[in-house]
């Protein structure tokens, strides 16, 4: 292998220095083989977060306020099982408390929202049929859906039929404004794939993007240009955005079923039209942690810690939420999490098996 002068007649001593060129040139390209096949195999990613950037230029969320306090997440593709966090604090902060937790979740956004303990009933609707016309009620006025078709995404609809107008209660009268598809209703036309949210339409950036925040394209609603219209085209659905009010989830190990609305789980009833319009989840990955313990390095204001997946990493979810634990209202001048997967017989086996389910999605 990589023997080029077969026909070329060398002295001894050159002979020499061509075979340790040739066994370098051998061992190069081993080792980027091996750099290429773990990177392949064994996803590597990084996110950053910079507070004096522009926030559409940080792959880290800006620090948000959590029951257990300070929390940031990252959006990604990607299964792991190892992080490393690091923190830096602006000069003027206080430093964090010795051996300051970091708890992690894995779970989608959106379901990593408290529940809501009251009863949830906005997810019904009174709908109306009247001959070949359809109604959706808000409060006591009527307003025309624009086709059966944007009629059928109101899944909880308690429909009312009715001969003709006249047969309407009088206390209800029909507006001339015209509604389109539910909220979180999932639409196609011949070159995308939106997600409504309310009068606005979000096209997803890519399959990836789709699949990774829970969607199935059997959800997927053929839509008109007339339809769609009713919708303004808003900016691009990306593997950062967070499920839109409306979103159905499924907890798969506590067969509940909750309603995502301002910022809220919600629990409904679970039906066999929520379950067939729900994405996947676990309730589990709302209070199973792993955890970290921050530790002070030389630098000034400078933290670091390495955690444990393993417990979370099989949860559904595009999104990794870490929280300083009992250290509210902490500032963060920088951060950077690595996320990784260990190389062993074990995650090799894994990976070449989650390459393959999604090569046969593909070509399908």
């Amino acid at each position: 292998m990589f023997d080029f002068t077969s026909s070329i007649k060398l002295s001894s001593k050159e002979y020499k220095k061509y075979n340790k060129l040739r066994g370098a040139l051998f061992a190069c390209f081993v080792l980027l083989s091996m750099f290429f096949v773990q990177r392949f195999i064994f996803p590597l990613q990084h996110f950053f977060y910079n507070s004096s950037i522009d926030s559409l230029a940080n792959t880290i969320s800006k620090p948000y306020e959590t029951k257990d306090g300070t929390s940031f997440s990252v959006a990604t593709y990607g299964q792991f099982d190892t992080a490393t966090i690091e923190l830096i604090l602006p000069k003027d902060s206080p430093k964090l408390p010795k051996d300051t937790s970091l708890a992690i979740k894995k779970s989608y956004r959106a379901f990593l929202s408290p529940i809501s303990t009251t009863k949830y009933t906005k997810h019904e609707v009174q709908t109306y049929t009247i001959g070949d016309k359809f109604y959706l009620q808000k409060d006591e006025t009527l307003y025309p859906v624009i086709s059966e078709n944007a009629f059928n995404s109101y899944i909880f609809k308690n429909n009312t039929l009715l001969p003709d107008k006249d047969s309407l209660p009088q206390n209800l009268t029909i507006s001339k404004e015209v509604v389109g598809f539910a909220p979180a209703t999932l639409i196609s036309s011949k070159d995308a794939i939106y997600v409504t949210d309310g009068e606005t339409r979000h096209p997803f950036q890519d399959e990836r993007a789709f699949k990774a925040l829970g969607y199935n394209f059997d959800n997927v609603i053929k839509s008109t240009s007339q339809e769609r219209a009713l919708h303004k085209k808003a900016k691009l659905f990306t593997v950062r955005s967070t499920h839109p009010s409306g979103t159905i989830f499924y907890a798969e190990d506590t067969k509940h079923t909750f309603i995502f609305d301002d910022d809220t789980l919600n629990k409904i009833p679970t039906t066999s039209i929520a379950l067939d319009n729900a994405i996947p989840a676990q309730e589990a990955s709302k209070n199973t942690v792993s955890i970290c313990t921050l530790k002070k390095s030389l630098l000034p204001r400078h933290y670091k810690c390495t955690a444990d997946l393993k417990s979370i990493e099989n949860f559904s979810g595009n999104t990794f939420q870490f929280s300083l634990l009992d250290a509210p209202n902490t500032q963060i001048q920088k951060s950077h999490i690595q996320l990784s997967t260990t190389p062993n017989k074990k995650s090799l086996f894994e990976r070449i098996e989650a390459i393959k389910r999604k090569i046969n999605t593909y070509y399908e």
